[in-house]
């Protein structure tokens, strides 16, 4: 097993494909892929503080990926030490459901570098904090019991609730598993307010940086009734979508819908497809036509256009929201890992970790 460190983001550019081809066995690898990986290196990594690692067998064939990121970051709201985290955690884009790729039989083996690589930086890395991690991520979990073995202490707790909702072959079939009231409530709101508006792909607007400058106002609207400022105002977040949304259209990954009334862009929905599974990333409409409900109506079209292009998952991704919870009541959790090395500030960190989180 040889172990190479990609340097540059067009370093990994090179071996996308050959990561891509290894994913395939994994469910949920969109936010772990170069596909998401690639944007934010070019745009919101700092070089110097990432490290992407590959492991090639004896074929010469790429067995797994690691990307890591070490960056200064709060913890418990009153240091700021330098960690070892997953890249692209802690920042302006929210990837979810990570894990690691890693082969079955040299996963022993990527472990022990890990730990090689975390010892090497001991002295300016306190800890390491794996944030929204996959419920059934078994490479991390499996990492951090071979981790606790070698005299490291992990404290793994829940992060984040993403609802999700398994789609049927057919929009009735699904409304049938809802109740009497909420499947008329549906299918009179859409009856009555769906014909006021036209459901239409981005590429209707123009090319994907037009569609995502009319989602940002969209999404701005929406967020300033809420008294919040929009997402699309954080420094980075516009440059990575505006990569991310152009390579994915150009291999059909990216849905991204809007709702237009006389021409004019009212609501828009937009996300990632991997696999059977489609990623509902970001929404927003104008608070001008609440009364025609665009919000709700963007959601339940995507859904019916969604079923109807045989995709099996609309997962709403974290936030444990009414709006999201109105179309199902199943929920995948994420995790967040707290690994700390043997030493004493270590061991000071850990005593605080378990008295500011009431743990015993």
């Amino acid at each position: 097993m040889n172990f190479e460190i990609l340097s540059t983001p067009d370093d990994f550019i090179k071996v996308r494909n050959e990561i891509e081809t290894g994913l395939t066995e994994y469910t949920d690898s969109f936010f772990f892929s170069p596909r998401w990986q690639i944007p934010f290196l070019q745009v919101l990594a700092s070089n110097d503080s990432v490290v992407n690692v590959i492991g090639r067998d004896e074929n010469r064939q790429v067995t797994g990926s690691m990307s890591l990121a070490t960056m200064k970051t709060p913890f418990l709201k009153i240091f700021k030490p330098k960690v070892v985290a997953l890249l692209g955690t802690r920042s302006v884009v929210s990837p979810e459901h990570l894990e690691f790729f890693l082969n079955d039989k040299n996963r022993e083996e990527w472990f022990k570098f890990f730990e090689e690589y975390f010892c090497e930086n001991l002295d300016s890395c306190s800890l390491a904090i794996f944030d929204s991690v996959a419920e059934n991520a078994e490479n991390i979990e499996a990492m951090a019991q071979y981790l606790e073995r070698s005299g490291y202490r992990v404290i793994k707790q829940v992060q984040d609730q993403c609802p999700y909702l398994d789609l049927p072959d057919s929009f009735e079939e699904l409304l049938s598993g809802y109740t009497s009231k909420k499947r008329k409530a549906i299918r009179r709101d859409l009856r009555q307010h769906g014909a006021k508006f036209e459901f239409i792909d981005y590429s209707v607007i123009g090319n994907t940086e037009k569609a995502l400058d009319e989602a940002r106002k969209l999404h701005n609207l929406s967020r300033r009734l809420k008294g919040e400022e929009g997402s699309f105002e954080r420094t980075g977040y516009m440059e990575f979508h505006r990569r991310l949304a152009h390579s994915l259209a150009e291999d059909d990954s990216l849905y991204f819908k809007f709702l237009l009334q006389d021409g004019k862009p009212i609501a828009f929905l937009y996300g990632f497809l991997s696999g059977d599974r489609f990623y509902d990333y970001q929404t927003g409409y104008n608070p001008e036509y609440s009364d025609s409900r665009p919000g709700f109506l963007i959601l339940a079209m995507a859904i019916q256009d969604l079923i109807t292009s045989g995709i099996k998952r609309f997962d709403f991704l974290r936030g444990y929201e009414n709006y999201k919870l109105y179309w199902t009541d199943k929920v995948r959790n994420t995790y967040r890992y707290y690994i700390l090395p043997p030493g004493l500030k270590s061991s000071i960190y850990y005593i605080l970790l378990k008295i500011y989180r009431g743990w015993r």
